[in-house]
């Protein structure tokens, strides 16, 4: 890991064709050229398809490329995607870019019930709530995602991918990626907000071939 000089901080905005939205936590996963890689998982409803590059502008200019989408899955209990990083200035940090806070390298955790939970996003920044359901099937305009991890704590629009993550065993642990809310009146806001939905690591990590360690 002493290879990677941390630079890109998970939660900071990353822009597409059609929006924006929020770097996820930092993954090694194994490239098509068979090299250990880093990169970071967000939402997978926002890269459905492999090769779409993510920039660090809303220009969206070549010179901002610096992420692309290597695998995505957003059907089953998956609604994530991992990226990677394509412009070697901007490796993925695991610091977060809101609380300032270091995401635990070694462990990942889905916590139960109850449990305090810490989100950072792009576009509420640093919120905390806790955790109201802990297995949810949430629907996306007909696709439905199961197991999901439902919380108290605010997501707004462009937090989707951001962190979720809760303080355990003495350090900051990966709960999983924000993916989307559900409201009581016509758009999303802070007022409306009513709860949000975590697609858990460890469903997603499995199933894009990631792992927050070099395994």
């Amino acid at each position: 890991k002493s290879a990677y000089t941390d630079a890109w901080l998970p939660c900071s905005r990353i822009y597409k064709t059609l929006g924006s939205l929020s770097t996820g936590y930092p993954v090694y996963f194994t490239n098509s050229s068979g090299s250990t890689v880093r990169g970071f998982v967000t939402a997978g409803h926002a890269f459905s398809s492999p090769g779409t590059y993510a920039y660090r502008s809303s220009s969206l200019t070549s010179s901002y490329k610096f992420a692309r989408c290597f695998a995505s899955q957003f059907s089953g209990s998956v609604d994530a995607a991992i990226l990677e990083i394509t412009d070697s200035n901007y490796p993925i940090s695991t610091m977060t870019a809101y609380a300032g806070i270091t995401l635990s390298s070694n462990q990942y955790i889905t916590p139960a019930q109850g449990t305090t939970v810490r989100k950072e996003g792009a576009t509420s920044n640093y919120t905390i709530g806790t955790v109201t359901s802990a297995n949810v099937s949430v629907s996306y305009s007909g696709v439905i995602i199961n197991n999901m991890l439902e919380t108290s704590a605010l997501n707004l629009s462009g937090d989707s991918g951001g962190v979720m993550y809760t303080y355990s065993g003495g350090q900051y642990v990966i709960v999983g990626s924000m993916s989307g809310s559900s409201y009581n009146g016509i758009s999303l806001t802070e007022a409306t907000f009513e709860s949000s939905y975590v697609c858990k690591a460890a469903f997603a990590l499995p199933a894009l071939g990631g792992s927050i360690w070099i395994e």
